[in-house]
């Protein structure tokens, strides 16, 4: 099978728009963009598509964006597979459902790789059923030497059904999170294998970047996690951290935990928080929150 509309590099101004992809079995958009920017898929327009979700298409993701600046993805229904994007410069994505109940491995509903920047999450429905298996339902985290800057999330719903992560970042520096609302009704964070709102790490590898200007903003989290927001001196450590005005009900352990904060990298801060409704924090000594 082949790909519903396939784009490759060099493509500029291009509109897929009001179009219905049922029995599609690859992805029904695939963007196959190049490394170079000169080449990159430029001014893209997907707006009001409905994708349907074909039982045995190959892959995990139902649209794939690859190496593309100026985007903007609007107020499509995809269902089945997620949503893959790696290196979207300049992006929007805005007034979406994408819900993935296809089986298969913990890559996310909304799984962003490599050098995204400048990019805006707003009012999208982000949904991973049981029967998608554990995971995450979105995800941000560098590839190779493309590093992720300046990403905003803003009105979102994000819901998990089983056990997982609802929001992960690597070594993004730069990132908002903001009147969101997060959903959990899966397994107890008290068990062996946890759940968790917010993992905010910094990157690995032999130049590990560290994740700072982390702004967490009126956000509502309900269900059994293990803990609201999490930062760690893993990886490149953690740098600042504002969390204000959050709602977190149901927890099983703090809203805000820092683990391990003069190790490795450590968890340098500063990290301040401002009325919240939580459970406890545990985050390093006595005023260091």
């Amino acid at each position: 099978d082949r790909s519903g509309v396939g784009v490759h590099s060099g493509t500029y101004d291009l509109s897929i728009v009001n179009n219905h992809f049922g029995t599609v079995g690859d992805q029904p958009i695939d963007f196959e963009g190049s490394g170079s920017e000169a080449d990159a898929i430029d001014g893209v327009v997907i707006d009001n598509n409905v994708i349907d979700y074909m039982p045995g298409s190959q892959g995990e993701m139902s649209v794939e964006i690859q190496m593309t600046r100026n985007l903007v993805f609007r107020n499509n229904r995809v269902a089945g597979r997620g949503l893959f994007v790696f290196g979207c410069v300049h992006c929007k994505f805005l007034h979406n459902v994408v819900t993935k109940s296809a089986p298969g491995s913990e890559i996310a509903v909304l799984e962003m790789d490599k050098a995204n920047q400048d990019v805006v999450v707003d009012d999208n429905t982000f949904e991973r059923k049981a029967e998608a298996g554990p995971g995450y339902v979105v995800r941000v985290q560098p590839f190779g030497t493309g590093l992720p800057i300046g990403v905003s999330f803003s009105s979102n719903n994000f819901t998990l059904h089983t056990t997982g992560t609802l929001l992960e970042t690597m070594g993004l520096v730069g990132l908002t999170v903001s009147n969101n609302i997060f959903f959990y009704d899966g397994p107890s964070g008290t068990g062996v294998v946890s759940s968790y709102g917010m993992v905010l790490n910094g990157s690995a590898g032999a130049s590990p970047v560290r994740t700072t200007d982390l702004h967490i903003l009126d956000n509502a989290l309900r269900g059994p996690l293990k803990f609201g927001v999490g930062v760690s001196s893993s990886y490149g450590g953690t740098g600042t951290l504002d969390v204000r005005r959050n709602v977190m009900t149901g927890l099983v352990g703090p809203g805000l935990f820092c683990s391990n904060i003069t190790l490795g990298n450590q968890v340098l801060g500063p990290i301040t928080t401002h009325a919240n409704a939580w459970t406890p924090v545990s985050c390093g000594p006595p005023g260091f929150v």
